[in-house]
């Protein structure tokens, strides 16, 4: 089944820009997702 166009669009993006490369630094700068986020989930 395909995705939603600007999932696919996102993915894309990510598969040209991404893939292959290794993360090397995190910004959770963001509290809301933090927030909205359950404990358990992290775990």
């Amino acid at each position: 089944m395909p995705e939603l166009p600007e999932v696919e669009s996102a993915r894309a993006v990510l598969e040209r820009s991404a893939l292959h490369r290794t993360v090397v630094d995190v910004d959770d700068v963001c509290r809301a997702v933090w927030r909205a986020t359950a404990q358990y989930v992290l775990r």
